[in-house]
């Protein structure tokens, strides 16, 4: 059952919606084409979280390998805005090697190497 929900609005007239569970969470990314924001939303230890990362948009996206935590909120706690230490939250996709906050991994994978079937 859902338990996450978003919605985007662009150049359509209608407003684009996805869902997700505790289990799958949500992962967004809005971004222009050298700036964006990705969202990750998780269930975790029975609160919701959100964490915001800045991105180097379109131009730059690579599976979230050089994303910056700039936000966590935990429902029912103080928003946390920071800047990670470079080692803090990091892992490393199992397909590419590549370097990202543990957060993006989607099956032990980049949103890159899951979304591109490579996973």
């Amino acid at each position: 059952m859902a338990h996450f929900y978003a919605s985007v609005r662009g150049t359509g007239k209608t407003e684009a919606s996805k869902s997700g569970t505790k289990k799958t969470g949500m992962i967004a990314h809005v971004r222009g084409w050298d700036i964006g924001a990705r969202v990750v939303v998780e269930h975790v230890d029975g609160k919701d979280m959100i964490r915001v990362y800045k991105t180097r948009g379109t131009n730059g996206d690579n599976g979230g390998r050089n994303d910056e935590l700039v936000a966590t909120i935990v429902d029912g706690e103080r928003t946390i805005v920071r800047v990670p230490d470079e080692e803090e939250d990091m892992a490393r996709c199992k397909e590419c090697d590549g370097k990202l906050p543990k957060s993006l991994l989607v099956g032990g994978c980049c949103n890159y190497c899951f979304e591109g079937g490579r996973a």
